[in-house]
């Protein structure tokens, strides 16, 4: 079993359905029970990496502070948990997982100087193609503001050629 050709033969047989939750439903559907543990294992890597990336990207959770405080009597120093947590932090960072040269990866802490070039040179060329994608949607918004249409689809024929091709 093909899992990549399935997903294409079902998106390509449901024109019509553009929620990818929907499209997994029919990918499901048409899966064997004997299929299952190949898709599980094909579709894990994605998951995972995609679990990886958000707990990567994700803001630090603020520390909880207790006070400490008896009546009004001064307690001894101690050093703020936040204050601590922040300077704490870089640590926890030495354990990110990162994405290298040819879709290899290592934890933060393993990386070469290649290692972190490559990286950043993978980052700056999504960067760019996000970048380029953002100018065509705008494009389009114009284009639906000009011609004073509801959805892209209502465009003049002539007008989607320009901003499709």
């Amino acid at each position: 079993m093909d899992l990549h050709r399935l997903v294409r033969e079902v998106a390509d047989n449901h024109k019509d359905v553009a929620d990818p939750g929907k499209l997994a439903e029919f990918v499901f559907n048409a899966l064997q029970p004997e299929d299952y543990e190949g898709a599980v294992w094909t579709m894990l890597r994605s998951y995972v990496r995609d679990v990886i990336r958000q707990q990567r990207n994700a803001p630090e959770p603020a520390p909880v502070r207790v006070k400490d405080l008896v009546g009004s009597t001064p307690q001894a120093f101690r050093p703020s948990s936040k204050v601590t947590g922040i300077r704490e932090t870089w640590r926890r960072h030495l354990g990110d997982r990162v994405s290298v040269r040819d879709h290899d990866w290592k934890f933060l802490r393993d990386c070469t100087y290649e290692d972190l070039t490559s990286a950043a040179d993978e980052r700056r060329r999504l960067a760019a193609e996000n970048t380029a994608s953002a100018r065509r949607y705008e494009k389009m918004a114009v284009a639906l503001s000009e011609h004073d249409a509801s959805t892209i689809g209502d465009l003049p024929e002539n007008v989607l050629r320009e901003l499709l091709s």
